[in-house]
């Protein structure tokens, strides 16, 4: 029975063994120091499009022109998933996200949503 355990702890070994090397071939290593350098925080492409964003608070963003915007401003970074993380992250609850699944998300202003809505209502208010 020793000798089964330890044949278990050697295959263990060689397995966790395995993986690391593969895990730290050279690709993976210079992906890694690829992506420290282009730190998202220290992205001029999303700062861009924070700014465009910020210009142009009337206007009711889908993700898609989100990313647009941002790859226009030479973004490569950031997935579309993070861009509106980002995005909410830097104007906490200036704003709303619409998503749901398998359709395209939507991003404005409370401001813009509460004109557009009041708009919508007005007809059918007293």
């Amino acid at each position: 029975m020793s000798g089964a355990v330890s044949d278990f702890n050697d295959a263990d070994g060689q397995y966790h063994d395995d993986c690391y090397k593969h895990f730290m071939n050279p690709k993976n290593e210079q992906a890694a120091a690829q992506s420290a350098t282009n730190c998202p925080q220290a992205d001029s492409a999303l700062d861009a499009l924070i700014e465009e964003v910020s210009g142009n608070k009337s206007h009711v963003w889908n993700s898609l022109e989100i990313q647009g915007t941002y790859t226009e401003h030479g973004g490569t970074v950031l997935p579309r998933r993070k861009l509106i993380e980002r995005l909410l992250d830097h104007f906490g609850d200036d704003v709303i996200v619409f998503s749901g699944y398998g359709v395209i998300s939507h991003i404005c202003t409370y401001r813009l949503l509460r004109c557009i809505l009041y708009i919508q209502m007005r007809p059918i208010l007293p």
